[in-house]
């Protein structure tokens, strides 16, 4: 599994790049938080109820429902992207954090892995990855929280 993720890392880092304005340490994939729960409660019990979910949780972060997050030295790149047959089409910057003066802290649910970023106003953003993915997340979310 690591091969096939040190694969995919390096091409998503290829992909983002053009889009920094710095190197880019890593990269990761997430959702804003609820995104998971409403993709579950779409599929098992109400499609009504899980779009409405999925629109709150969009409208709460105020980001795109795909997110490929890029590390810099100085900043958290936020994008909103596309699948696109085994890469990405990066569509937006919908974020950029400057690193000094945030906090990053890691939580866990059922299914997904989570990160809550406060900004140095005190805003706080929640993002989601799904633990199905595997370990791919887990040097970015590493690096953001400062674990090992």
């Amino acid at each position: 599994m690591g091969d096939r993720n040190e694969k995919y890392r390096t091409k998503a880092i290829e992909v983002v790049s053009p889009h920094c304005d710095e190197p880019v340490e890593e990269v990761g994939f997430f959702q804003p938080k609820g995104m998971t729960g409403a993709a579950g409660l779409t599929m098992g019990v109400s499609g009504l109820a899980g779009s409405l979910m999925r629109r709150k949780a969009k409208k709460d972060a105020g980001l795109p429902e795909f997110l490929l997050v890029a590390l810099t030295a100085n900043n958290i790149h936020v994008f909103g992207y596309k699948p696109r047959g085994t890469s990405w089409k990066i569509k937006e910057e919908a974020a950029r954090w400057p690193r000094a003066g945030l906090s990053v802290e890691r939580g866990e649910g059922t299914m997904t892995n989570q990160l809550t970023v406060t900004l140095d106003d005190g805003q706080a953003v929640s993002l989601e990855s799904l633990k199905m993915w595997g370990s791919f997340n887990d040097p970015i979310i590493e690096a953001l929280t400062g674990a090992s």
